[in-house]
């Protein structure tokens, strides 16, 4: 069953950014994104211009009574299950990690590997449990950036330049495209800045 829980807290909602979206309208903008994926308007550096406009018709056109729109609505979820799937792959990638047999994609391993994920990454606490059933929709929507990660690791050995408060790190290259959760967030934070750097191969040391 496409549309779930996914994401979604039980507490008041504040902002009309985390508006619910219906099982129905999740649906769409999966099938949307995926027809988009198909029909060339994805490349390694992501989708073209205009798309998020065309998934909001897509939404109108199945859901005639939808006030989803481009900005807050279609953004703030795409955005978000993008941190999802980085944040997925970056435990799937584990040596004894995966999802159940009950076909619900709900992530298993035992305790131990568990409390080193989470020693690795807080964000992902909250990600057991919960079932993911829009994963392998995500991987043709989200895991063909192959070149993601070089591009964000240029952007993080450029990060002193704007955060020189940061402390010194060093990140080793990994064999997974994947970004990682702070990988991503830099992203969008240098997106909101519009700032774009060239791709290159580098072993990052950033402060």
């Amino acid at each position: 069953m496409i549309g779930s829980n996914i994401g979604r807290s039980s507490g008041p909602k504040s902002d009309r950014t985390r508006r619910s979206w219906s099982d129905k309208e999740e649906e769409t903008l999966i099938i949307s994104m995926k027809e988009l994926v198909a029909n060339g308007w994805k490349s390694d550096n992501g989708f073209r211009v205009g798309y998020l406009k065309r998934i909001e018709e897509a939404l109108l056109r199945q859901n005639p009574k939808t006030d989803l729109k481009v900005h807050p609505h279609i953004w703030s979820k795409i955005t978000t299950w993008k941190k999802n799937y980085v944040l997925l792959c970056s435990i799937l990638n584990r040596s004894g990690v995966g999802f159940n047999e009950n076909g619900d994609y709900k992530i298993v391993c035992d305790e131990d590997q568990w409390a080193q994920i989470i020693k690795s990454d807080v964000n992902a606490k909250y990600m057991r449990g919960k079932s993911w059933p829009h994963f392998e929709a995500w991987k043709i929507i989200y895991g063909k950036d192959q070149l993601l990660v070089e591009m964000q690791r240029t952007q993080l050995n450029l990060l002193s330049v704007f955060m020189p408060h940061r402390r010194t790190r060093t990140w080793t290259r990994r064999t997974t495209t994947t970004p990682t959760w702070m990988e991503f967030m830099l992203e969008n934070q240098l997106e909101k800045r519009n700032i774009r750097f060239p791709l290159l191969i580098v072993r990052v040391t950033v402060t």
